[in-house]
């Protein structure tokens, strides 16, 4: 079977963060999908979509980017590890819809 076609990582030029409130680190993306004004919301779609928008990018790098920061993160399932793949070209892709939107 043929390795699946990946989307590339697209650029995306967005403004800084937030200025933060609570002293606790900012997440260095999810909050340009923030349906108030977020740079790369999609203003035509229902509210509480851009909000899950929003929350699945924020979730996926709660659950999957960052502990991979700081400690080896070992997948002993192969089919979770492919899982895990899908969901970040799933998110690619809706990420580059965004250019189109620009």
């Amino acid at each position: 079977m043929p390795a699946p076609d990946f989307l590339p990582l697209p650029r995306v030029s967005h403004p800084k963060p937030p200025a933060q409130t609570d002293g606790l680190p900012t997440l260095p993306g999810p909050w340009v999908f923030r349906p108030s004004g977020g740079p790369l919301a999609d203003t035509t779609s229902q509210p509480g979509e851009q909000v899950a928008i929003m929350e699945l990018f924020a979730g996926s790098i709660g659950a999957f980017k960052n502990p991979s920061s700081h400690r080896t993160v070992h997948f002993d399932d192969p089919v979770e590890a492919v899982e895990v793949i899908q969901l970040a070209d799933l998110l690619l892709r809706l990420l580059a819809r965004t250019q189109d939107r620009t």
